[in-house]
């Protein structure tokens, strides 16, 4: 619950940065990757010996890690591509028309590039 609100109260103080967008990304995958997977991994890891398969559990935890390490990876990359699916949507909109009806001229291209650049290294 708490995860859906951070980004609609940043966007009702307009407080909204990339930065922000990043972070938020980063804390989503230690949230629901990396944390789950520890708390299973070591809630495994205390369970009694008995139920292990291999002699000494030392084969049962490496399999756990081998899969907790899979499960983060996962987490990891599903946000990686919720994030550059973002960001393809907005530099489609911030970049020039490829149709060949709405291509603009030459020097009009140029100087967009330019003040695109202009503005990106002003900060």
């Amino acid at each position: 619950v708490l995860d859906g609100l951070d980004g609609h109260v940043a966007r009702y103080l307009e407080a909204c940065t990339a930065l922000g967008f990043e972070l938020d990304s980063l804390c989503d995958c230690a949230n629901f990757g990396v944390v789950p997977a520890l708390v299973v991994f070591f809630w495994a890891k205390t369970l009694p010996a008995a139920d292990c398969r291999f002699e000494g559990c030392a084969g049962d935890h490496s399999v756990l890690w081998a899969a907790c390490c899979a499960y983060s990876a996962c987490c990891a990359l599903r946000l990686a591509r919720f994030n550059v699916a973002g960001h393809a949507a907005q530099m489609e909109k911030a970049y020039l028309s490829t149709s060949v009806e709405t291509r603009p001229s030459v020097p009009k291209a140029l100087q967009h590039n330019f003040f695109q650049r202009k503005l990106y290294f002003k900060g």
